[in-house]
């Protein structure tokens, strides 16, 4: 792992503030659609998402 003071190229750099709403978000909606990414606060509701949505 690279520890310098200046990130790679190709890597994003979050601010506090980011980081702050991002951890908020995943914790708050920990259940994430993996054909979205539309995000759940719990699992039954994630369940019913992918039923309703994306059945084919």
């Amino acid at each position: 792992m690279n520890n310098s003071p200046n990130p790679e190229p190709n890597q994003v750099v979050e601010t506090a503030e980011e980081r702050k709403q991002r951890f908020l978000l995943e914790f708050d909606q920990p259940f994430k659609c993996d054909k979205c990414n539309e995000r759940f606060k719990k699992k039954k509701y994630l369940r019913e998402h992918k039923a309703e949505v994306h059945s084919y």
